[in-house]
């Protein structure tokens, strides 16, 4: 018995060989992933000659974001606020929070400072989140907090190392 595998898209074949003895390409358990009949090793085989539909596909989506990503932090140092996100330096980092209600339900949690200062803005703003209508916008909004709370994270942490690194 196999158990009920009804639900499975792939990877639903659990006989290594098929009734004429030959070996089954599509055995779950065979030793290449079901999608990858190539095994690695780079090195050992050639260049594709072509760049794929899919890479051209990705690289373009790679620059979206890039150009998205630089349209909220162009010509900001550090010091600026980028949507409604502050610079981490801007003020004291605000102690543990236990038992605030408005943060968390349960009154022995408690939230960490760096939690408090999230930047979630792009994701929780009133009128961001009246923008947000379809998965390409939640995606944006997903990167642009990415990205802000990166930069601002990155710029904290720099500012805190005493040798400039």
């Amino acid at each position: 018995d196999t158990g009920n595998f009804d639900d499975c898209q792939s990877q639903n074949e659990f006989c290594d060989e098929k009734s004429d003895g030959k070996d089954n390409e599509k055995y779950a358990f065979r030793d290449k992933p079901q999608d990858h009949d190539e095994a690695c090793g780079c090195k050992s085989r050639p260049k594709p000659t072509r760049i794929q539909k899919k890479t051209k596909e990705k690289e373009q989506e790679k620059n979206t974001e890039c150009e998205m990503v630089n349209d909220i932090l162009k010509e900001n140092d550090g010091n600026e606020q980028v949507g409604d996100c502050h610079p981490k330096n801007k003020s004291t980092y605000p102690d543990w929070q236990c038992a605030n209600t408005k943060l968390v339900e349960d009154p022995l949690v408690c939230m960490p400072p760096r939690r408090q200062k999230l930047c979630v803005h792009f994701l929780a703003d009133k009128n961001e989140i009246q923008r947000i209508d379809n998965q390409d916008k939640l995606r944006e909004a997903f990167i642009k907090s990415a990205a802000a709370e990166t930069f601002f994270s990155w710029y904290y942490y720099k500012s805190k190392d005493s040798k400039g690194n």
